[in-house]
């Protein structure tokens, strides 16, 4: 059933491929996985977020760090660790 309906979806958004998950928060992980996240990264979310989106970012191996932390020269700093 699930297979099918990863088959019918994929077809329907134009796609190759489809995976189906249990809940948002395995899709947000492997949303951040695809989009090339790697372990020690940061990941600048906002403060006033559900759990799950500071849990699937420290899933993926990353930090999750709030953008009222840091002020606006540091988010476009070259020299930064790997900021996303």
């Amino acid at each position: 059933m699930v297979e099918e309906f990863e088959c019918e979806f994929a077809e329907f958004c134009e796609a190759e491929h489809c995976v189906g998950v249990g809940n948002g928060t395995d899709a947000l992980r492997f949303a951040l996985i695809a989009a090339g996240i790697q372990p020690g990264d940061t990941v600048v979310t906002v403060p006033n977020t559900f759990i799950a989106t500071t849990e699937a970012i420290s899933q993926a191996g990353a930090r999750p760090d709030s953008w009222m932390s840091r002020s606006a020269p540091t988010l476009g700093c070259a020299k930064a660790p790997r900021i996303h």
